[in-house]
């Protein structure tokens, strides 16, 4: 069953995703882990609006609202 993850977690998982987003996210609005130990958050970059998508083996991110991108 999916859980959240608490806020006070995100600025690891901001550190993490930083570490392959170049651009670097500016906040985490929402982050949980799932069933197969994949974390999902939704972040901010500026304007931007991203899903990311942690495993073990790889971090994916997608522009989730392409209006917002400069």
């Amino acid at each position: 069953m999916p859980a959240p993850i608490p806020p006070y977690k995100y600025p690891k998982l901001i550190n993490i995703i930083n570490g392959t987003y170049s651009d670097g996210i500016d906040e985490i609005v929402s982050a949980r882990t799932e069933d197969d130990k994949a974390i999902l958050c939704i972040c901010r970059d500026g304007r931007k609006q991203l899903d990311v998508k942690i495993t073990s083996d790889e971090i994916t991110i997608r522009l989730m609202n392409a209006d917002g991108a400069a």
